[in-house]
């Protein structure tokens, strides 16, 4: 495993090793659109007392991460610079530590990040913010067996996303130092459970490394191009699978993780304005295919169960939704607060909440990656789907 992050390593090193030199082959007078940069993180914090974490209530206590990052920064010679803030982007990957190796693990992260401008205070001042979204692995996951006494974590991998607001100070044109606060998540999104995840807080302190000299005094030339608004409608489809906590025939009443897989399939219908390159906002349609809806579980007391799937209809659901967007140069926040019309998902609200990730792979042709939430508080399931836009 760490053989395969030291590939990591070499590779985002090489990479910026590679940017450099190109950089070095041209004039320094010559306009440029970004800025390759290197960049360590150091953070250390606290795990929130925001669920049970293990048997006994008990809580994780003091971590530590540490990042090693490569990315690009714009340099405010495009138009798009100043409609998305100055917006930054590259890959990273992340090392945590719990110090409860036995339980937990050392989880290894592979991450996306993006970030942009707040508030510019000078021409070396600057109050920022990033957006994190990656896939970690090395978690000792819950096992009734061998490892009860981690109920945070049901899944050998989790889905890590953090939000961290910045201060970047330019110490020179090559360096920058950047101080924050991140908060973080780490869950599989009820693909695995236990799911209760763990949700984190800690300063961060940042040395940025940036391979070619800076200089943002200047303005910015392209003018930005008129914008037209107009009305867009989506269809997608989902793909997902979901697992149940279940009671066992005991005299405590305990919930255990059954093993049992359950596939969850959803058909989308997004109408919505778009009144600039920014926001977007409309009403949603989903039909939901969800396959544990109004099962019948049998559970014996050794443990072993018998699943039997109920009628075809009552395993759909239909709900409406309000739907809104958040555009970057690269990507789309989505989120939807609905009401399911048709219920047949008796175990939750009829109100759900869905947060995802949006990403053109052309003009019209498009793919997500979200989660379908209960109470805003409860993950269903985390799911993946490919949709058209029709503009």
């Amino acid at each position: 495993m760490y053989n395969y992050i030291k590939g990591i390593l070499i590779f985002l090193l090489f990479c910026c090793a590679n940017a450099e030199l190109r950089g070095s082959n041209k004039e320094n007078d010559t306009i440029k659109n970004y800025i390759p940069f290197f960049q360590v993180k150091s953070a250390g914090g606290t795990v929130l007392p925001t669920s049970p974490i293990v048997d006994g209530n008990k809580s994780v206590g003091w971590f530590n991460a540490a990042s090693i990052r490569f990315g690009y920064q714009s340099t405010g010679h495009r138009w798009e610079d100043r409609i998305y803030k100055m917006p930054n982007v590259g890959i990273g990957v992340h090392l945590t530590d719990f110090y409860r190796h036995k339980d937990i693990g050392r989880p290894i992260t592979l991450y996306l990040f993006y970030g942009a401008q707040w508030k510019r205070f000078s021409s070396k001042l600057s109050l920022n913010y990033e957006l994190n979204l990656g896939y970690s692995i090395d978690w000792k996951p819950y096992n009734p067996l061998t490892n009860p006494q981690n109920g945070a974590i049901g899944a050998k991998w989790a889905v890590f996303v953090a939000f961290e607001p910045h201060i970047v100070w330019q110490i020179n044109p090559y360096f920058d130092l950047l101080l924050g606060v991140m908060l973080s998540h780490y869950s599989n999104g009820g693909t695995r459970k236990p799911n209760n995840g763990l949700n984190m807080i800690s300063p961060t302190i940042s040395l940025r490394y940036n391979l070619q000299r800076v200089n943002y005094s200047y303005a910015l030339q392209e003018k930005i191009p008129y914008f037209k608004p107009r009305i867009n409608q989506d269809v997608s489809f989902n793909v997902a699978l979901r697992q149940l906590m279940v009671d066992i025939p005991d005299d405590k009443g305990d919930k255990v993780p059954l093993d049992h897989n359950f596939e969850v399939f959803g058909l989308n219908y997004n109408c919505y304005y778009v009144p600039n390159y920014n926001y977007r906002y409309g009403a949603s349609v989903h039909l939901v295919y969800d396959a544990s809806s109004n099962a019948d579980i049998q559970v014996a007391k050794n443990g072993m169960c018998e699943v039997n799937k109920a009628k075809f209809k009552r395993r759909l659901s239909l709900g409406i939704a309000a739907y809104g967007e958040l555009a970057t140069e690269y990507f789309s926040i989505f989120a939807n607060v609905g009401y399911n019309v048709v219920h047949n998902q008796i175990e939750q609200s009829r109100f759900y909440q869905i947060l995802g990730v949006k990403c053109y792979l052309n003009d019209t042709l498009y793919g997500t990656v979200g989660v379908n939430v209960s109470k805003f508080t409860s993950a269903k399931y985390l799911f993946l789907s490919l949709g058209y836009t029709f503009r």
